[in-house]
């Protein structure tokens, strides 16, 4: 009896094993939607609202600021404080770069010359250098991507997988070529160019099944780490977040 229940324990745990390594073989580029919860759950999420810490592109403005997005038509906006503590809101749209309304102080300013002399090219920068890392999970699929091949690897106990990118448009427009290191879930866990390499985690479910990354780390660079304290996606949001105060 003894050894059919030892027998039965082996078998079980070479079996759990054997699956563990043929999941791993099968990791790929393909694998990073699975990792965020599904290329159908990133399309169907309308709107995503974050509130971020550091890799700040400028003094003016302090760390802690808050982007919602509509991703539907790329509607915008963005709450903070100016290093000379006035809040800011702000109302853009972050593919054309428009600027709709801008409220200083929870006074709407009303002539273009404040509009263009507050900070805001501050602003739209940092929601590209925000973005760009939050959305990295879906900048992969595009018909320009290049996948070199995947090979595993070691990290910190863990087995992983190593695919070389090449010409991936991130969310910015800007191009990533280097490589990304993919868990056995397809979560990236590290993203290497020639001039940034972060080590990333603290995935959370945001909202529907979407499953993004909120902690950045530089290898080299403290102030360029960056920090998700607040992260939500919702498929329906009031109006007027985007139109007024």
């Amino acid at each position: 009896m003894n050894y059919l229940k030892i027998t039965l324990v082996l078998f079980v745990v070479l079996t759990e094993h054997s699956t563990s390594l043929m999941a791993q073989e099968n990791i790929g580029l393909a694998s990073v939607w699975e990792g965020i919860g599904g290329k159908s759950t990133w399309e169907s999420t309308k709107f995503i609202l974050f509130t971020s810490h550091g890799n700040e592109v400028t003094e003016r403005l302090t760390s802690e600021r808050t982007f919602l997005i509509d991703k539907s038509n790329a509607r915008c906006r963005f709450e903070g404080k100016t290093a000379s503590n006035h809040h800011i809101v702000l109302l853009f749209n972050y593919k054309t770069k428009q600027l709709d309304k801008l409220y200083i102080n929870g006074v709407k300013a009303k002539d273009s010359k404040t509009l263009t002399s507050s900070h805001l090219p501050q602003i739209i920068e940092q929601f590209f250098e925000d973005v760009k890392l939050l959305f990295l999970p879906s900048s992969f699929d595009q018909g320009s991507t290049i996948a070199g091949t995947p090979s595993q690897k070691i990290i910190n106990a863990e087995k992983t997988t190593v695919v070389p990118i090449s010409s991936a448009q991130l969310f910015d427009g800007s191009t990533f070529n280097g490589k990304i290191t993919l868990n056995i879930s397809g979560q990236i866990t590290r993203s290497e160019t020639n001039q940034n390499t972060y080590s990333i985690s603290g995935y959370k479910d945001v909202g529907g099944g979407l499953h993004l990354p909120t902690i950045f780390k530089h290898a080299t660079r403290p102030s360029k780490d960056c920090t998700f304290t607040t992260v939500a996606a919702f498929t329906d949001m009031e109006e007027g977040k985007f139109t007024t105060l």
